[in-house]
């Protein structure tokens, strides 16, 4: 099932690992970053979210969506942004998916 205009209560989830030595990877510990979840809506607006945290899960970071941020439909994009202080900023990958019009 897709998203349509006005949604919310949909998960959006993204683990962070780093490269290992060889060919593997190993989970990015987020504690103590800041993580929001970057949306860049049709119109070219970008709107930053907090994400949270779950202190069992310290690779791992999720946003629910409120009711609030679904308001155009089209193509959005998404990245999740992690700041921890001076040490420095990263970002994931960037994503797309499609909200539809609501009937």
């Amino acid at each position: 099932m897709g998203l349509s205009v006005n949604d919310f209560g949909s998960t959006f989830r993204v683990k962070f690992s780093e490269p290992t030595e060889g060919h593997g990877f190993r989970s990015f510990d987020l504690t103590g970053s800041t993580i929001v979840f970057r949306f860049v809506k049709p119109s070219n607006e970008v709107v930053d979210k907090d994400a949270n945290m779950d202190p069992t899960e310290t690779d791992e970071a999720t946003y629910v969506v409120e009711s609030d941020l679904l308001d155009e439909a089209g193509t959005w994009q998404w990245q999740a942004v992690v700041t921890r202080g001076l040490e420095g900023e990263w970002s994931g990958r960037v994503r797309e998916f499609v909200v539809d019009l609501r009937l």
